[in-house]
């Protein structure tokens, strides 16, 4: 979005990932998994986050990327029906559009809302039920890139813990019999009252 080539190269922390791996964690069937993924993201300006993917992805890194000049189409992607770099970053802001992903201006791009995204804090999840409801399973993707899909008595959900700011989250529950779920989108910015 914002015509600009980045690079750089970053040691990652391999202890973390080490016993990420090999901690693991409970999968929403309350079974021992790890880990099948390490997943990039770059966003403007540079900033890469490194996770760990699965049912759960959990952030092990972030890093910054310096501006680079933009080396020729042909380094950058071979066997391209594209001939210049422009026409790439054309395709591109024509395939993420079509896909209804939000779109930026360069002008308008808000640099240094991801770090803030990352930030953490102490809370659980909970929900209360009024009858004889019975929580099967959660799932709940935050600003930061992070998600889980977890069952009944995950610590995540079970005791407080440092997290980022919730996405979305969405529990189901089974009553008479009947699965329920509900789908809760939180807003990004708040509001005038701090809510």
């Amino acid at each position: 979005m914002e015509n600009k080539y980045y690079e750089g190269s970053f040691k990652l922390p391999t202890e973390k990932i080490d016993s990420l791996f090999a901690t693991g964690f409970k999968s929403r069937l309350n079974k021992q998994e790890t880990y099948d993924f390490i997943n990039i993201g770059v966003a403007p300006g540079g900033v890469i986050c490194v996770w760990l993917t699965s049912s759960r992805t959990t952030e092990i890194g972030r890093f910054q990327a310096k501006e680079a000049p933009i080396p020729p189409i042909d380094e950058l992607l071979t066997d391209s029906f594209l001939k210049t770099t422009d026409e790439y970053i054309d395709w591109k802001l024509k395939s993420i559009k079509e896909r209804g992903h939000t779109y930026m201006h360069p002008d308008s791009i808000p640099f240094g809302l991801w770090d803030s995204y990352r930030k953490r804090y102490s809370y659980r999840q909970r929900i209360e039920f009024l009858n004889d409801e019975e929580l099967l399973d959660w799932q709940t993707d935050f600003y930061n890139g992070e998600a889980f899909f977890i069952g009944l008595f995950n610590p995540i959900i079970t005791e407080y813990s440092d997290q980022a700011v919730p996405r979305y989250t969405h529990p189901n529950w089974i009553y008479n019999d009947s699965l329920y779920g509900a789908g809760v989108t939180f807003n990004e910015p708040e509001n005038d009252e701090g809510v």
